[in-house]
């Protein structure tokens, strides 16, 4: 399979009427480095009675800078029409956007995605043939996978349990989208219960057969009707408000609904240190 990218709600694949654009990428002089990540110690400073620093954490100093060429499938030039076309579609509107990668590598996997900006594109010459050297810089130092998970609880015990792996050293939260569907007349409650790092949330005041969408990263609360106030889950005060989330390495949810069966998707997003692909690599 050809490598092809997505961005900008366009794929190079697609950008052009008369010809696929194909991912390469220029060696100069036989030789490249691959940047994983640069992080720097912050430190105590030293002083006249303290001659030995301390370390009080540290931070990336950036995030990944990607470079590859975009050439025409037909080796042929590009027109001053087409160049116009390809520059538009990457400048974007100047905020950092997704840009997905599909290679080889990543066919049957989940799609591995940057966050960023183009902020770069030039003309070079190849082997004869005239290529699009593009510039992206990454909003971190990591490589993101998006992770979806469905379950349906049981109609016998009303429950059901799902495994979770999360590549982040920091917690994780997650959007979860769920419907509820019962013969009972009251509202329903479900609870969503991490054991591994005993983090849950309650939510009642449910209508059934309405989905419902939590945003945890951004909380946002929705519903099929629109927005939601926390007041309309059950949350009336600050002690009802939990939040769940997702550590480094293996999370047990369980899910508990009161009445009928539940429907429920988990979606967060991995982020993966040293995620460079095979197709930016040496």
């Amino acid at each position: 399979m050809k490598s092809y990218i997505t961005y900008n709600k366009n794929s190079s694949k697609t950008i052009l009427s008369n010809t696929e654009l194909i991912i390469c990428h220029i060696d100069n002089n036989y030789s490249s480095t691959v940047p994983i990540f640069n992080r720097e110690t912050i430190k105590t400073a030293f002083t006249a009675h303290r001659d030995m620093q301390n370390s009080i954490g540290s931070k990336f100093s950036n995030g990944l800078t990607i470079t590859f060429a975009l050439i025409k499938s037909d080796n042929s030039r590009f027109s001053l029409h087409e160049v116009n076309i390809i520059s538009t579609w990457l400048s974007g509107n100047g905020t950092d956007q997704k840009l997905e990668i599909f290679c080889d590598e990543t066919e049957g996997e989940p799609s591995y995605f940057y966050r960023g900006v183009f902020t770069n594109i030039q003309k070079q010459r190849m082997n004869g043939t005239i290529a699009l050297l593009c510039t992206f810089e990454n909003n971190s130092p990591y490589l993101y996978s998006t992770e979806t998970t469905t379950v349906t609880t049981s109609e016998i015990n009303k429950s059901a349990s799902i495994n979770l792996s999360v590549n982040c050293q920091l917690p994780v939260f997650p959007k979860i989208t769920f419907t509820t569907s019962s013969s009972a007349s009251n509202f329903n409650t479900i609870t969503i219960k991490n054991t591994t790092n005993h983090t849950q949330m309650i939510i009642s005041n449910l209508l059934d057969n309405v989905e419902y969408t939590i945003d945890l990263q951004n909380s946002i609360i929705l519903n099929s009707y629109g927005s939601c106030d926390f007041s309309d889950i059950g949350w009336t005060n600050i002690s009802n408000i939990h939040w769940l989330s997702l550590d480094n390495g293996n999370n047990h949810v369980n899910i508990t609904v009161q009445n009928g069966i539940c429907n429920l998707k988990i979606e967060y997003e991995n982020k993966i240190l040293g995620g460079v692909l095979n197709e930016f690599s040496v």
